[in-house]
């Protein structure tokens, strides 16, 4: 039986996560950059001018090491070179923080207990015989002096 994995996509809910058989995966280094070995074609992450790490495209690599890269969604006029320090691996941080399932499990049965305060899951119990008559007896003198 092959050997499978747990994957976890990046910017995806948990929904998505699945298990893959290893032949489905990608080989180390395969259009991955790895933190150190550049090359055309890698998908990374790269740290723009305003500070913002967005995805992007190794396009080009120099002797160096300085990447020529191409910002995803972004017209080719935004391309530019840079250095190791402005690369990192993609996926290194999701946009959207995976919570654990004892954390929403935790969230549910919070949420579940201000809607009871809310609504009660039961109705309240009946009154004794004697209070409901005299619950009953202003509201039937009421009706006789209309």
């Amino acid at each position: 039986e092959e050997r499978r994995v747990r994957v976890t996509y990046v910017y995806w809910s948990d929904r998505w996560d699945e298990w893959l058989e290893v032949s489905r995966i990608a080989p180390r280094g395969s259009r991955t950059f790895d933190g150190s070995n550049p090359a055309a074609g890698q998908r990374v992450e790269a740290l723009d001018e305003t500070q913002s790490w967005l995805e992007a495209e190794i396009v080009r690599v120099d002797g160096s090491k300085n990447c020529y890269v191409h910002y995803r969604n972004y017209h080719a006029k935004f391309d530019e070179w840079l250095g190791l320090d402005r690369v990192r691996p993609f996926g290194r941080a999701k946009k959207v923080a995976k919570r654990s399932l004892a954390a929403k499990v935790a969230d549910l049965k919070k949420k579940h207990l201000e809607a009871e305060k809310v609504a009660p899951s039961r109705p309240p119990a009946p009154l004794p015989p004697l209070e409901q008559q005299q619950q009953q007896q202003p509201a039937q003198q009421q009706q006789q002096q209309q």
